[in-house]
């Protein structure tokens, strides 16, 4: 299981910042995988999600109240600013078939639910930092040789799609922190 998700950026930045010289004082190196998700609350797949609910526990009342909450539910793009709003100043109604409504409590709760066993696509010891839709996987070597396998093993790219969600590539960020040997001597 992932540890709680953060409460806000400043709580993120820590956890994220003491890991990295909790790392470093142990004389590791320590890569972290800056994880850029696209449109990710628009993806989240309400067939997986509540299969996810249900292997949580959330069954009967709970589980049918989440999967109302989830379906049948229509949306469409209002393109006026005038009020009132003339039907050709909007779009036609659509079926929401995947994600989450952005800035609601419940959004973030079903976006942490839905993210929550992200180590599972994770093969080495891995510390994930979550902030709302930011994902950052923590992993930690004592090569940098080491450090380039964990990273080049790990399974996100995979866990990301078959849970439906699009990781890009081009906008995610890989960071290595390490400690100069003149350092290490010095700490000797």
């Amino acid at each position: 299981m992932v540890d709680m998700p953060q409460k806000n950026i400043a709580s993120a930045l820590f956890t994220l910042t003491d890991n990295i010289l909790s790392s470093l004082n142990h004389r590791n190196q320590i890569g972290v995988v800056f994880c850029d998700l696209t449109k990710v609350f628009d993806s989240v797949n309400h067939d997986i999600l509540s299969n996810k609910l249900h292997n949580y526990g959330i069954r009967g009342i709970c589980c049918h109240w989440f999967k109302s909450y989830l379906t049948n539910r229509k949306k469409r793009v209002n393109m006026s600013s005038r009020i009132p709003r003339e039907e050709e100043d909007s779009s036609s109604w659509e079926t929401v078939t995947s994600g989450v409504s952005q800035g609601s409590g419940l959004c973030t709760l079903l976006f942490i639910t839905y993210v929550n066993d992200v180590l599972l696509g994770i093969h080495y010891e891995a510390k994930p930092v979550i902030y709302a839709d930011d994902t950052n996987i923590l992993l930690t070597a004592r090569s940098t040789e080491e450090l380039k396998t964990k990273i080049n093993s790990t399974s996100m790219i995979v866990w990301f799609s078959v849970n439906g969600l699009v990781l890009n590539v081009e906008r995610t960020n890989i960071a290595k922190f390490a400690m100069s040997m003149d350092s290490y001597s010095a700490r000797a």
